[in-house]
């Protein structure tokens, strides 16, 4: 790693090659000037320590948790909080860092961050979600008033630990705010795909010949949770399966919902008619394959959380030039007006299906959708944003007595050990 630049620590719980809420930033700070390592969990099969883009990526720990149970989550995080605070705490004593980054969620990550911190090292939380509306969304009761004190406890100590804290939209900037954070301290980057992936080229155009039995394709891709309704999703292919012979869908990604899934593509026997990947798929592979389709889909439900979330997946659709159905919720709807997408009702598989049903039975309206979608992200650019997020980082950086980088484009190399 070049020891010339100033070095900078980014942490999430996450696999790196498939999320882009730490990808995007890690790689704009390299290409910017950083020496960027990112510290996640181990997936099996990766290795401890390779490069991605310009970014060194750090593997600590096992595996992700996955499933219902709030003691082991608590556990999983715990250990994975002990490997990454060892890894920061190495950093520190090889490099001398100039910035420790933790990702959503929980704020709690941010102590893996102390020692360096303590010597004047400045914390930045990427609050890409905010931890109590999804911990309500994702256990309700189940913890009980401690457990929802326990989470509100971390969340207040976390954010006044943090110097800055960069989120994703006005609605979660407003709810931080309101949790007491001055205005000064929080930054708004839109979570925009990265466009040197993400781009309308890798579609055909919406008049390109197609044969009137051709496959009409809908795809969705990420985290396969009861809160993103992928299942929502399924029910209304199953109701579409006599109006519309053609009807294929391709879903990429894992999690809790999976065998749900599976349970509805055997009950409605659609294993002709419905593709589930093995898992999530790296980043670098995923344009191309929603690019394939005819339309994207967000099937999101409707729940506290929900209701602030603005979909990277519907994002990423529309950098494609790609018509998308997205539920309708006050957040989405605040970013992306009718007409650049199809909205339709949350929790509601037949709107839904009408919704299919109409951009399936209207190459016109397609045609209009992905020229709007095209037309909206060549005005939402992640280069901007991410420029804007760089110039951020080091005026804190350059605050707490660093020098921040000179703007230089990041090598790539594979392989090198911590």
């Amino acid at each position: 790693m070049d020891t010339g630049r100033p070095h900078a620590a980014l942490i999430s719980y996450c696999y790196y090659r498939s999320d882009p809420m730490i990808r995007r930033p890690a790689e704009a700070l390299a290409a910017h000037g950083y020496a960027v390592t990112a510290i996640g969990p181990r997936q099996p099969g990766e290795p401890a320590v390779e490069w991605v883009r310009g970014v060194r990526v750090w593997r600590v720990g096992g595996p992700k948790y996955r499933g219902g149970s709030l003691l082991r989550y608590a556990a999983a995080y715990g250990a994975f909080f002990l490997h990454a605070a060892a890894a920061v705490a190495r950093l520190q004593r090889r490099h001398g860092l100039a910035l420790v980054q933790a990702h959503s969620m929980p704020e709690a990550l941010l102590l893996a961050g102390l020692l360096p911190h303590l010597q004047g090292v400045p914390l930045v939380y990427y609050a890409g979600e905010l931890t109590v509306e999804l911990y309500a969304a994702k256990f309700g009761t189940r913890g009980g008033p401690l457990g929802l004190a326990a989470v509100r406890l971390q969340e207040r100590l976390g954010l006044a630990l943090a110097d800055l804290v960069v989120t994703i939209h006005d609605e979660f900037r407003r709810r931080l705010l309101a949790r007491g954070l001055p205005p000064e301290r929080v930054h708004v980057a839109l979570p925009l795909p990265d466009d040197r992936l993400f781009r309308p080229d890798l579609r055909p155009g919406e008049d390109a010949p197609r044969s009137p039995d051709a496959p009409f394709t809908l795809v969705h891709h990420g985290t396969l949770a009861p809160r993103y309704g992928a299942d929502v999703l399924v029910e209304a292919v199953a109701l579409l399966r006599d109006r519309i012979p053609q009807l294929r869908l391709r879903i990429y990604g894992d999690g809790d919902l999976r065998p749900r899934l599976r349970e509805l593509i055997a009950r409605h026997a659609l294993a002709d008619r419905v593709e589930l990947s093995p898992g999530y798929m790296p980043i670098e592979e995923l344009p191309r394959l929603l690019a394939a389709a005819d339309a994207g889909v967000v099937p999101n439900r409707a729940d506290p959380f929900t209701e602030t979330v603005l979909s990277n997946k519907l994002l990423e659709y529309l950098a494609l030039g790609l018509p998308t159905i997205v539920t309708r919720t006050p957040t989405q709807l605040a970013h992306v007006p009718p007409g650049v997408a199809e909205y339709c009702a949350p929790d509601d598989p037949a709107d839904l299906a009408r919704s299919i049903h109409r951009l399936y039975a209207d190459p016109a309206y397609r045609a209009s959708l992905a020229a709007n979608a095209r037309a909206w992200s060549a005005a939402h650019r992640w280069r901007d944003a991410a420029a804007a997020y760089c110039a951020t980082i080091d005026a804190l950086v350059a605050r707490h007595g660093r020098v921040p980088p000179r703007p230089a484009v990041a090598e790539t190399r594979i392989g090198a050990a911590p």
